[in-house]
Order: C-alpha cells, then sequence, then structure tokens
C-alpha cells in the first residue's frame, strides 16, 4: 500500500497537484508500523520533502530531507541515497546557503556517477553550476554547464538542453561576451521550439 501511495504521490506532483501529492503523502507515512519496508517511508519522505522544496518551503523540505536520511542511516538502506543529499544540496542552493549546497551536491554527484545515471548526475551538474554561478565562480559555473550540457544532448532530454543553452547564455553575457552569448541563446531558443513541435505532434 506505501509503494502504492508512493506512486501516487510522485505522478500528482510530476502534474503540478502539489498539495494533493503533500496529502497521499502524508497519508502513506500515517499508515508507517511494525514489517512496513523502510525503503518505501524513505521514498514517501524524500518525496514530502521534494513537494515542500517544489513549494518553496524550504525549511520544511529541510526537515524531511532530515528525516529521511537519518532512516536510511539507521536502516542501511543505501538506494537513492543520492538524490536525498541532492535534494539538500537543491534546497540549500535555494536558500542561497552555498557552501552547504556544494558539499551535498559533490556528494551526490559521486554516487551518481557510480550508478551510472547519466539524467540523474546531468540534474545535480545543473544544479551545481547554480551553486558556482551564486558564489560568483562564473567559470565553474560554466565548465559545469557544459558537462551537463553533453548529458542532457546525448539523452535528448530537450528541455534541461533548452535550459542549460539559456544559462550558458547568461554567464557569457555576464563574462562580457555578448555574441557568444546570443548564439546560446538562440539554441536555447531552437531547443524550446523543438519540445513545442514534440508536443503538437
Amino acid at each position: 500500500v506505501v509503494k502504492t501511495l508512493y506512486a501516487i504521490a510522485r505522478t500528482h506532483m510530476r502534474n503540478g497537484l502539489h498539495e494533493t501529492a503533500l496529502d497521499v503523502c502524508m497519508q502513506g507515512l500515517g499508515l508507517r508500523q511494525e514489517g512496513i519496508n523502510p525503503e518505501n517511508v524513505i521514498y514517501l519522505l524524500r518525496t514530502a520533502a521534494d513537494i515542500h522544496y517544489s513549494m518553496g518551503k524550504n525549511d520544511v523540505a529541510i526537515e524531511y530531507y532530515t528525516q529521511a536520511l537519518d532512516l536510511m542511516n539507521r536502516t542501511g538502506v543505501e538506494k537513492g541515497r543520492e538524490h536525498i543529499l541532492g535534494g539538500f544540496g537543491m534546497t540549500y542552493c535555494a536558500m542561497h546557503r552555498y557552501p552547504e549546497a556544494l558539499q551535498y551536491l559533490q556528494e551526490s554527484l559521486h554516487l551518481a556517477r557510480r550508478e551510472g545515471s547519466t539524467r540523474t548526475e546531468a540534474n545535480i551538474l545543473l544544479h551545481l553550476a547554480r551553486v558556482y554561478w551564486g558564489l560568483g565562480d562564473y567559470q565553474q559555473a560554466l565548465d559545469t554547464d557544459m558537462e551537463a550540457l553533453a548529458l542532457c544532448e546525448a539523452i535528448d532530454d530537450r528541455l534541461n538542453t533548452s535550459y542549460l543553452q539559456f544559462n550558458i547564455g547568461n554567464i557569457y553575457f555576464v563574462l562580457g561576451d555578448y555574441e557568444t552569448a546570443g548564439e546560446h541563446y538562440n539554441r536555447s531558443l531552437k531547443a524550446a521550439e523543438s519540445i513545442e513541435h514534440l508536443s503538437a505532434q
């Protein structure tokens, strides 16, 4: 039952129905009892954290990520650790707590690479670039975005390709290279238009 509720919550979250997704999570967490697989409880705690992060409720998100990580450490569950560490990193980045964000995202990146998850690795790199941007290290932000872009293009992730091209354009703009910035803005637009074309088919 808990695993099913987790799947329902993630589906509602992906569709932008955050309050509904959160209600489902709370229903699942209310069923916690002896004998329930802790991995499923961790999934629900992580989902509740992700939802609060998406809603901008960062302090609450950190509380749920902490509960999920604590339960992992107590039970020896390792599956999904990179996502929880990444969640900490993304949330601390949103809170402009960049040193903490950097630490968690680097740990998450190490695990994602070990697991061989290209999509997760690209997503973490994307957020790492935001941290470097926040720290004012524009060259490192550029290098990291370029690395993420190569991965997104390899897996045909057009949404994040468009987003990354735009971010790269912003970095070149800040660095004063307006011509290169414009080239990347145009690539961002083309990637976005290709998504719209696919959606219209």
